[in-house]
């Protein structure tokens, strides 16, 4: 797998996760293999998405910094204050990945991509394709934070069938706005919860140095990009060390976060860092680390973040209660096994990220249960049965991923119950029974991908209910209705991908009322009629309208409202694809030999 270069020590960006190649869904059908578009987060993710990321890192949070100074506990979100040292680096926040290293890490350029998967299929992390369809985000993250500042994670990238990549503008977002749901009680059944052993005292400082260093010996210390302090030459507490914070009530460390650092070598090697029992946040996020998760980390009692993504840990997940956890990010690893129930007995969990591995069988049921549960990533794995209807009691969940999987059977009604979903990334399965009407229920929905499932039915005139929806991916799902005018009462859409389809009829030229629309993609598909060329020529930030592969047949004129949207007469449009000369007589169309360029 091919990962970008690491930062030279000052915290930059995350490397780039490599892709898993796409599988054969067995089902050999007619349809041709489809693109699978990343979709921007919602911020629930957290991550490379120069992103919205749902925040659940670090609040509450008050420790001293590595540079001395004091930080203060606030309720909601927390800055972590650092006092600048000679030799030392500033750290702010989750350190070494600022918004800047976002910007710097995946999702950097305009025009991002849409990944190829075949119908049920999925693609792999060991691929480095350029993709297709511009996404509006990675997919692949890092773990979101309370403060809002989200951590660079990984893409995915693909390329479209015809191996041309699609033009388009991706939009990174940064901090959003989370809701704040009522408390709910979940109807499933509780789950026991294991007794926390007492409170134990505090190591001496020799013993928590002894500790550090030997943690900074089996991880190649000497080439960390930034590792002041961690020699001993300096004498200073641990508190003063790069990567280290300790509590504001005395010396005790509670914080090490050396993520993008450059560490290697063996993680079960490293026993010791289980006895810093007053350790809250772990973040090794983005480095080399191999080897098996030590099984010593359930000694960690007061952990409340354990960010160990985009590494090459292997072996199964390990079944540690760590009662305080409330972020899990394992991501970008090469994990096998199925996933754990015992998972839910983790209550106070609100972010879970386990994408990008290689783990089967079904989800639990159990996971229902975690109710506090605000993300949940497991796309890009091998996993396998129906979706558990449980998953519909998680009433303040945010983002939900389970895209690249092999799922099959109904998409459950009780997911249609999420009020407070931002995000739900189906794509890449094996769904069937069509768009439950469910989902239509799903007002806050800002993003909705079911590519790339052999659903089959219709899209249905209620999809006008969607009002917050900015991101609509139904390509290659099978469906054979007509598209609904009330598509055009989707104000806020601004990516639109039905392409490769079986839909009828003619394009509504209610489309046009589409007022934020960047990209539409209908092609492959079997409309009939002109192209609304007045209708669309309102729309004056589209960049990016495929509707080749279609019956349409008429005239677009280089003096109409359309083609005054291209590049070369001022506009945005940088693709225009239709079936012509042959069918239409395009004048402006970029793959037409009278195109204007």
């Amino acid at each position: 797998s091919l990962k970008t270069p690491k930062s030279n020590g000052n915290g930059g960006g995350k490397s780039t996760k490599s892709l898993k190649t796409p599988k054969s869904n067995g089902n050999g059908g007619g349809k041709s293999t489809k693109s699978l578009k990343t979709p921007k987060s919602n911020g629930v993710g957290g991550a490379t998405k120069t992103n919205k990321t749902i925040k659940s890192i670090k609040s509450m949070k008050a420790p001293k910094s590595n540079g001395g100074s004091i930080k203060t506990d606030k309720t909601d979100k927390t800055t972590k204050t650092t006092k600048t040292t000679s030799g030392k680096s500033n750290k702010t926040g989750a350190t070494m990945k600022s918004n800047k290293a976002s910007q710097n890490s995946v999702k950097t350029n305009k025009k991002s991509n849409k990944t190829q998967v075949p119908n049920g299929g999925k693609t792999s992390k060991k691929s480095n394709k350029t993709s297709g369809k511009t996404s509006k985000k990675s997919n692949k993250t890092k773990p979101p934070s309370v403060d809002g500042k989200s951590k660079a994670g990984k893409s995915k990238g693909g390329k479209s069938k015809d191996g041309k990549s699609k033009a388009g503008k991706s939009k990174s977002k940064g901090r959003t706005t989370m809701p704040t749901p009522s408390p709910t009680v979940s109807p499933m059944p509780s789950v026991s919860m294991p007794s926390v052993g007492p409170t134990l005292p505090p190591l001496s400082e020799d013993r928590v140095i002894a500790i550090l260093q030997d943690f900074y010996d089996k991880t190649d210390g000497s080439a960390w990009f930034e590792s002041s302090g961690w020699d001993g030459s300096t004498g200073k507490s641990p508190c003063y060390w790069y990567g280290i914070s300790c509590s504001n009530d005395e010396d005790v460390v509670d914080d090490i976060n050396l993520a993008s650092n450059n560490l290697a070598g063996d993680l079960s090697d490293t026993l010791l860092i289980s006895e810093l029992h007053t350790l809250r946040y772990l973040d090794l996020f983005d480095n080399s680390l191999s080897g098996s998760i030590p099984d010593d980390i359930e000694n960690l009692l007061n952990l409340e973040l354990l960010s160990l993504g985009n590494n090459t840990l292997s072996s199964t997940l390990p079944s540690a209660y760590l009662p305080k956890l409330r972020v899990l990010d394992l991501q970008g690893n090469q994990l096998t096994g199925t996933l754990p129930s015992d998972l839910a007995t983790l209550s106070e969990l609100l972010t879970v990220h386990l994408q990008n591995n290689e783990l089967t069988g079904p989800i639990p049921e159990s996971f229902g249960d975690i109710n506090k549960l605000l993300s949940l990533d497991l796309g890009l794995n091998d996993l396998t049965s129906t979706l558990p209807a449980s998953l519909g009691y998680l009433y303040d969940l945010v983002e939900l991923k389970l895209d690249q999987n092999f799922l099959t059977g109904m998409i459950p009604d009780e997911i249609g119950m999420l009020h407070h979903l931002q995000v739900l990334d189906l794509a890449a399965n094996r769904f069937t029974g069509g768009v439950p009407e469910g989902l239509y229920n799903l007002t806050a929905l800002e993003e909705l991908v079911l590519a790339s499932n052999p659903l089959a039915g219709t899209i249905s005139s209620s999809i006008s209910a969607l009002s917050s929806l900015k991101y609509l991916d139904l390509a290659d799902c099978g469906l054979i209705s007509i598209i609904p005018n009330q598509l055009g009462m989707l104000y806020e859409l601004e990516d639109l991908f039905l392409e490769n389809n079986a839909l009828t009829g003619t394009l509504p030229v209610s489309l046009g009322e589409l007022p934020m629309a960047k990209q539409i993609y209908i092609s492959e598909n079997q409309l009939v009629g002109t192209v609304p060329q007045q209708a669309y020529g309102s729309l004056t930030m589209l960049e990016v309208l495929e509707l080749q592969q279609n019956e349409l047949t008429g005239s677009v004129y280089s003096n109409s409202s359309l083609c005054q949207l291209r590049t070369v007469a001022g506009g945005d449009l940088d693709v225009f694809k239709t079936d012509c000369p042959s069918e239409v007589a395009c004048e402006c169309c970029t793959n037409c030999a009278n195109t204007t360029r």
